[in-house]
């Protein structure tokens, strides 16, 4: 209830940049004592879990593997962070969205995900600090509904399902 819950979901991979985001993370609760880190993924973890012993932040980080329900756990977030080094199309991050999430993510994302106007992009080679600061700024955002921006983005469930059920029938039928 009273917890700063800084969030991500990805799986265990480099490309994730777990080191990263613990390390922000290391930084954010020296300042808010109140900050617990929340990552969500399967994959392996152990040299994560080494990382978060050795900054001795075992009460704060949770690891809580592959889950069926990502978008309640997206509902308890407060910031959603996403410092990948590469990406191609990152679904969590449109998941992230439209549960009115503020998004800090690296700058190696097309900008074009940006679909609510709550993804602030910054570069990887900015220190954890600056980071850390910056998410710092928006413990006091307050949710906002997305959905009309998810929808003429182009991210309705609804109308891709019609388009790709069209698309189906029209490619399956008999010359």
């Amino acid at each position: 209830d009273d917890k700063f819950v800084i969030g991500h979901v990805g799986n265990f991979v480099p490309e994730k940049n777990h080191a990263f985001i613990i390390n922000v993370f290391n930084e954010i609760q020296k300042i808010e004592k109140n900050a617990i880190l929340v990552l969500v993924g399967g994959g392996n973890r152990s040299n994560y879990e080494t990382l978060v012993k050795a900054l001795n932040l075992e009460s704060k980080v949770m690891f809580l593997g592959v889950r069926p329900d990502v978008n309640e756990i997206l509902q308890a977030m407060d910031v959603f962070l996403f410092p990948s080094t590469n990406e191609g199309l990152p679904v969590t991050l449109i998941e992230s969205q439209a549960s009115g999430l503020k998004i800090f993510a690296s700058d190696e994302i097309s900008n074009e995900l940006n679909i609510t106007g709550l993804v602030d992009f910054i570069a990887l080679k900015k220190p954890v600090t600056f980071w850390a600061h910056l998410i710092l700024k928006s413990k006091t955002y307050h949710r906002k509904n997305t959905k009309d921006s998810i929808v003429s983005g182009d991210y309705d469930i609804n109308k891709n399902a019609s388009m790709l059920q069209e698309f189906y029938l029209k490619t399956s039928k008999p010359n």
